[in-house]
């Protein structure tokens, strides 16, 4: 089965957004203007949570719900050494060998790259 290009181009835009655990309010924001298409109601929950509502009209009918994870592991910046070495302690659960010669982004409070 072949992936249709805009399927690709989705998957392709939403994990390249940063949104370590406790920060994934880019994610959120973008897949929001995903739901939009399918969805009446959108509703956000204190966690930064998104749901997509969608009634189907009728008062017994039963309910699901599709959900998934839209955090993903991290680090955050706890220091940098006077000669330029950034000191990062893992959020989430990050094997310390799989980070080796692996390329990261950094991002600055004001969400800056």
């Amino acid at each position: 089965m072949e992936l249709k290009t805009d399927t690709l181009e989705l998957m392709r835009e939403i994990t390249q957004i940063i949104g370590v655990s406790g920060n994934e309010k880019y994610i959120s924001e973008a897949v929001q203007k995903y739901y939009k298409k399918y969805t009446d109601k959108i509703i956000f929950d204190n966690l930064g949570s998104v749901f997509a509502v969608k009634p189907c009209g009728r008062s017994n009918a039963k309910r699901v719900m599709i959900c998934g994870n839209m955090d993903e592991t991290g680090f955050i910046v706890n220091g940098i050494t006077d000669m330029g070495l950034i000191k990062i302690l893992p959020l989430g659960a990050v094997l310390d060998q799989t980070m080796l010669s692996q390329r990261v982004r950094l991002m600055n409070n004001d969400g800056k790259e």
